[in-house]
């Protein structure tokens, strides 16, 4: 018995090549938002640990923002839930009891960033992005959310420019 637990896995063989990137390397996503088109503007390699991976699909019927990494077949290998990057913005407040609060930008521009791990070889990118939501308040009465009559946007991006070296 004591031979048997000796002999490595092939799967275990892999893990702990020279080729696998160590679990705190990440990859910063820098975008733009401009006139209702997201645009990849940088890409930064960072030292980072990242989240672990949420489900992989989405149940039926599920709504959010999330992002996936895919791999060359387009399957995904990565998946995070997240907020709504162009849903609002956050600022600072002199406020003490509320130093940072989210606001409306109706301005239509902005820049967010994501980060996910350096899988080595997944270099695509899928976002997700729910409707917005407007809020309107009454007086005396908590204010209600509601959901543009608009189909969550579904974007693409490349990000293999994160492996050509800088000059």
């Amino acid at each position: 018995m004591a031979n048997r637990r000796a002999k490595k896995s092939p799967s275990k063989a892999k893990a702990g090549s020279a080729k696998s990137k160590p679990r705190s390397q990440a990859v910063r996503l820098i975008f733009e938002q401009k006139d209702g088109k997201i645009k990849l503007v940088s890409t930064q390699r960072v030292n980072m640990i990242v989240p672990p991976p949420q489900a992989l699909t989405s149940a039926r019927g599920d709504r959010g923002s999330w992002f996936e990494l895919r791999d060359t077949q387009d399957r995904p290998v990565y998946r995070r839930v997240i907020e709504n990057p162009v849903q609002d913005l956050e600022v600072v407040d002199d406020d003490p009891g509320r130093p940072l609060q989210r606001i409306k930008d109706d301005r239509g521009r902005g820049a967010f960033f994501l980060i996910v791990p350096d899988i080595s070889g997944v270099r695509k990118l899928a976002l997700n992005l729910e409707p917005r939501q407007t809020f309107t308040a009454t007086r005396g009465k908590r204010a209600k959310a509601t959901v543009e009559a608009a189909a969550p946007t579904a974007l693409k991006f490349d990000f293999s420019n994160v492996d050509k070296k800088e000059r």
